[in-house]
């Protein structure tokens, strides 16, 4: 099942969830592999009211990241340059460094891995623990 181990997904199941299985998914609220990642955590969830928030912005945010920094590159707006200046683009992002390759425009970004189990704290299920799998390995 895709993305089984979001937030979002084991949040709507509640005690519904298959409890043991293993999820996946691009980020988790709960997981903080450094202080970017934990401080960006917190904003999101103040920013949207929620303490446990979505999986999904991580991929909108480290998307804007990208953009931001390959415009500095390149010094304009201009879609040519940018889209140039992103081939082979190194950021930091709050699951740590990523690049977007330029062999066939994919970013090396990975997800988490955990078996499901219930958090009484909170009410539904979370990965644990939460492993990320970098890609990196099995990309080429």
């Amino acid at each position: 099942v895709g993305e089984a181990g979001s937030p979002e997904t084991a949040k709507t199941m509640g005690s519904d969830y298959p409890f043991g299985i293993w999820g996946n998914s691009y980020d988790a609220f709960y997981w903080h592999p450094s202080p970017a990642h934990r401080d960006y955590a917190e904003r999101l969830s103040k920013y949207l009211k929620d303490p446990h928030p979505s999986s999904w912005a991580i991929q909108g945010y480290t998307g804007m990241q990208f953009l931001v920094e390959a415009i500095k590159k390149a010094g304009s707006t201009d879609s040519e340059k940018v889209a140039k200046a992103l081939l082979g683009l190194t950021i930091d992002t709050p699951i740590g460094r990523q690049t977007l390759r330029e062999k066939d425009h994919q970013a090396d970004r990975g997800q988490l891995y955990g078996k499901m189990t219930l958090d009484p704290a909170i009410g539904f299920a979370v990965m644990k623990p939460p492993t990320y799998i970098d890609p990196s390995r099995f990309m080429d």
